[in-house]
């Protein structure tokens, strides 16, 4: 017997993945759903747990496997077109419910090609505007990283210590701190000399 599964995703935890089931459960009351909860487009398919579990041991030719969005199997188009026909190799039929197409029609192939590189193209301006968002930041003089741990106090005494010709081994352990991060510091004021 044919059987019906929905297939959910969601990248964080902070979202929810009800709104992508109910719309499958809407349209096809039926459907077991399997859901990818915090896990990334950017994650192939088969590597994904709940997905790898339909490709790999659930979906049987004949089966119908339903998504919300196009977007929701891959984020680059090569992956998503891949998919698709491997799925039409096996006779399982593959839905979106919001771009409303039975992908494995002719129509379906030429709306899923548009479609995955629209989502690739996202996916690509999101990582140029991130890209440039960290570019501005820096450029305003924000930090990113872990804060240092030495503090105004600890510099002072670095550099003092160091002219002094305390030894930096002696130095980290005087003041609790790991020798590279008073290497780092000495570097930063210029102060490094040949022990």
């Amino acid at each position: 017997m044919n059987k019906t599964y929905g297939y959910v995703r969601v990248s964080t935890d902070e979202q929810t993945s009800n709104s992508q089931r109910d719309a499958i459960i809407a349209r096809f009351p039926t459907a077991s759903i399997l859901a990818d909860d915090g896990i990334s487009g950017t994650v192939p398919p088969r590597e994904r747990p709940a997905l790898g579990i339909l490709l790999n041991q659930l979906l049987q030719e004949g089966d119908t496997l339903v998504i919300y969005a196009i977007d929701r199997i891959g984020r680059n188009a090569r992956d998503t077109l891949e998919l698709v026909e491997e799925l039409e190799k096996r006779k399982i039929t593959l839905v979106s419910i919001r771009e409303g197409v039975d992908l494995s029609s002719a129509v379906g192939q030429a709306v899923l090609g548009v479609m995955a590189s629209f989502a690739q193209m996202e996916r690509k301006l999101i990582l140029e505007r991130q890209a440039a968002g960290i570019e501005a930041a820096k450029s305003r003089g924000q930090k990113f990283g872990r804060p240092t741990k030495i503090g105004a106090k600890e510099a002072g005494e670095i550099v003092m210590r160091r002219a002094m010709g305390v030894p930096i081994a002696t130095i980290a352990k005087q003041l609790n701190l790991s020798r590279s991060a008073i290497y780092r510091h000495l570097e930063k004021v210029d102060a490094v000399a040949p022990e």
